[in-house]
């Protein structure tokens, strides 16, 4: 069976309907191989034609609606457009910059915090081992002064026992001779010989004296220095 043909029905073969049939289809035919698709509704054919129509009507009325624009504000428009753009332009540039700017400037401040640190930790140090080596020429200007009156104060020890018997010596004859004055029952003394003794006792006073005026400035010196 052909594509747009029909196929007869039970009642179309009767006797009375062939011819009638071969009749139709002979004249259906070619039609059929000249226009294969359907015809269209009245209803459709309707909606198109008033549909259609008033959405290019629609259409139409727009582009009459609108007014026409001198080519002066055109351009005038036109070179809006292209400021706004270059001042958006400008405005992005500008938030990159500071963008840019402030990482750079978070960047350098960390830089120079680690920088400042570092110099802090070298100077701290810098200033221990001065006071490490102030202290160690300390000891050693210590250890010189101690070593030249090591060997006096050994010599110390040995005259120490010699100076506390003459200066025990000298207090019995300055205390024989003091208190045993006035002479009772008739005793006699030898103003002479009493008088040597109390110059010799002067004489020997004198001398520890210059002794100790002599030594007494470098007595003064060695215990600053021991301070220190």
């Amino acid at each position: 069976v052909k594509p747009g043909a029909i196929s007869p029905s039970a009642w179309a073969l009767s006797p009375g309907r062939v011819s009638t049939m071969k009749t139709y289809l002979s004249s259906s035919a070619p039609a059929n191989s000249m226009c294969q698709t359907p015809p269209e509704s009245p209803v459709s054919v309707a909606k198109m034609r008033n549909g259609g129509g008033g959405a290019v009507a629609g259409v139409l009325k727009y582009f009459k609606a609108q007014k026409k624009v001198s080519p002066v504000q055109e351009e005038d428009y036109h070179r809006f457009r292209v400021y706004q753009n270059r001042l958006l332009q400008l405005r992005f540039i500008n938030a990159r910059t500071e963008a840019t700017m402030a990482n750079l400037k978070i960047n350098v401040e960390d830089q120079l915090f680690w920088v400042w640190l570092r110099i802090y930790k070298m100077r701290n140090y810098v200033v221990e081992n001065l006071i490490e080596v102030q202290r160690l020429r300390q000891e050693i200007k210590l250890r010189q002064i101690l070593s030249l009156q090591m060997p006096l104060l050994n010599e110390w020890s040995k005259l120490d026992p010699k100076n506390y018997e003459a200066l025990s010596k000298l207090t019995r004859k300055l205390h024989a001779l003091s208190v045993r004055l006035p002479l009772l029952h008739g005793a006699t003394i030898d103003v002479v010989s009493i008088h040597e003794e109390m110059v010799t006792a002067i004489e020997v006073m004198d001398e520890i004296e210059d002794i100790v005026i002599k030594f007494f400035p470098r007595v003064e010196i060695i215990l600053y220095e021991l301070t220190e």
